[in-house]
């Protein structure tokens, strides 16, 4: 059984030039030696959540991983519900997820990944 954890932190704080404390969401600060022996698991998945300053909306959610976990993969073809190889009608809840731009060039987040059917995928990733 899988058990998730999140933890909030400064990407600062993860890569070394500061030392602020991380954050077990719902719950209390954790020390940034915590939060960072937590992030090095071998298990551990990372995600970028980009928001706007002022008033903390959530405006997109990357992966930072090549396969998409199955939240954000539900998220991608819930907003693309078909194929999007153009006149291509095939629903998407049984398609492949592309890349539109390939990693590390672009994230795998919502706005980078659309369905696409085994066909179309490997003539996109083979032939341009």
């Amino acid at each position: 059984m899988k058990i998730r954890i999140n933890v909030k932190t400064n990407a600062t704080t993860m890569t070394g030039p500061d030392n602020q404390p991380g954050q077990l969401i719902g719950h209390e600060p954790i020390t940034t030696q915590h939060a960072r022996k937590l992030a090095k698991q071998p298990s551990s998945e990372w995600y970028r959540p980009w928001t706007d300053s002022p008033t903390h909306t959530l405006l997109n959610y990357e992966h930072l991983k090549y396969k998409p976990n199955p939240t954000l993969a539900d998220y991608a073809r819930a907003n693309t519900p078909t194929c999007n190889f153009p006149n291509h009608n095939r629903p998407a809840r049984t398609r492949e997820l592309d890349h539109t731009i390939p990693p590390p060039n672009d994230p795998t987040s919502a706005d980078n990944l659309k369905p696409l059917c085994k066909f179309h995928h490997k003539c996109k990733t083979h032939h341009g």
